[in-house]
């Protein structure tokens, strides 16, 4: 970093400077949330994926991970450790816990695992949609929790998929 000290009448010296300063990374991550189908008439079985993606260049996420997941009372959502696919693409479901309890608002899913730098770490959930005779659209959310796996830009820590809904087409 270039720099020009000032003398002692603070005026600005004819000397000129540089300065190494080590600039350390930290990791960025971000959620992307899946749904299919995203339109859905009456009863609906479906799958959802949440891929966690790590943004830096150079910085492997440390620590403990934590993704919200709404819950809406017309979705039903389980989770199966031993899934391997979801919404089309693999997910590692192995490495993360799921606890749908403790908050009223929202599933939680938790891991240690590592994700590297321009990596991604991914969970699916089976779930079932029960519109009774309703129609409309529903915002499935994921969030990032601040702080997570050491990460420090909680800009854009959120992502939502919209269901639409319908009663059955009988």
């Amino acid at each position: 970093i270039p720099f020009q000290p000032n003398d002692n009448a603070n005026v600005p010296s004819t000397n000129i400077g540089a300065a190494n300063v080590p600039v350390y990374e930290l990791p960025d991550l971000t959620p992307i949330i899946t749904v299919v189908p995203t339109t859905m008439y009456g009863i609906t079985n479906f799958t959802t994926r949440v891929d966690v993606y790590n943004l830096a260049q150079d910085a492997s996420s440390a620590g403990l991970i934590t993704v919200y997941v709404t819950k809406n009372g017309l979705i039903n959502y389980t989770f199966n450790p031993a899934m391997s696919s979801a919404a089309g693409s693999s997910v590692q479901n192995s490495v993360w816990t799921m606890d749908a309890t403790s908050n009223s608002s929202y599933y939680l899913f938790t891991t240690n695992a590592v994700i590297e730098p321009q990596g991604v770490l991914s969970f699916g959930l089976n779930g079932t949609l029960t519109p009774g005779a309703t129609q409309g659209q529903l915002n499935n959310t994921s969030v990032i929790y601040p702080g997570s796996g050491n990460e420090t830009n909680f800009i854009n820590n959120t992502d939502a998929e919209t269901i639409n809904y319908f009663p059955t087409n009988e």
